[in-house]
């Protein structure tokens, strides 16, 4: 899809954009040709998903073709960190922090967005080497892939039904927890953006203490017993604030 076109597009459906930067010409080549052969793919259930959400679908396709940069091995770390930039600044906050991440229509690209993420990430580290843990890590990973990263998070617990709460800037579903059987306790803020915050930020909404007081009731009548890290400086005044039990850095709502 063309900048002019894609902004129109935004436009007509409220979403405010910003002019993309230009980030390398093998990139645009490659995301041209995905365009192409995806305009075409004869997949009713693919093509019907584009329709209701097109703003997802063409950020995922712009994902997979950086993918597959990467997997050929024909991306430098400057080239690499530009991209990673651009992509969750100009694409993934501009858009997820605009759009309603509770609706099913959206469902469907953010489990390949983070897919074709996850895939990228792999390839990318497999091309650069040394230079990704060195240099790509240091310099790419900005407080927008953060939030980006957090916002299809939530997005994907909407779609698993693991929220339990969800207020105008404060929000805790059940994560994973891979060490044991006991859910994972996640608590975010909503971020100026739009999108949805795991850490501290001085652009991240003041929470009200009506929020905290509709959470707290919310964990009381949620079934399960969730165990959650205290991540950060605000994470010990969230669990105060939220009733829950505090040992060990680690926050517990016990059932």
């Amino acid at each position: 899809m063309g900048e002019a076109k894609r902004r129109k597009e935004a436009q007509a459906r409220g979403v405010p954009t910003v002019p993309r930067r230009k980030i390398f010409t093998k990139f645009e080549k490659t995301f041209a040709k995905l365009c192409e052969e995806f305009a075409c793919d004869g997949d009713f259930e693919l093509q019907q998903a584009r329709e209701q959400s097109p703003l997802l679908a063409e950020i995922w396709l712009r994902m997979v073709a950086f993918a597959q940069l990467a997997e050929a091995g024909s991306i430098t770390k400057t080239e690499a960190v530009n991209f990673w930039r651009t992509y969750w600044e100009d694409d993934i906050v501009n858009i997820l922090g605009r759009i309603d991440i509770r609706l099913p229509k959206h469902w469907y690209w953010l489990t390949r967005i983070k897919g074709a993420t996850l895939f990228a990430v792999k390839e990318l580290r497999n091309s650069l080497g040394k230079r990704y843990e060195q240099d790509f890590l240091e310099e790419a990973q900005t407080q927008f892939v953060s939030i980006g990263e957090t916002t299809i998070e939530i997005g994907l617990a909407f779609h698993e039904n693991n929220i339990i709460y969800w207020g105008e800037s404060l929000i805790i579903h059940k994560g994973k927890d891979n060490t044991n059987d006991r859910g994972e306790l996640m608590i975010a803020v909503k971020h100026s953006s739009g999108c949805w915050n795991y850490y501290p930020s001085r652009d991240n909404l003041t929470i009200p203490l009506s929020d905290y007081k509709k959470a707290k009731l919310a964990l009381e009548q949620f079934s399960d017993s969730l165990k959650g890290e205290l991540m950060h400086y605000e994470s010990g005044k969230f669990a105060e604030l939220l009733g829950l039990t505090i040992k060990d850095n680690y926050a517990y709502l016990i059932k």
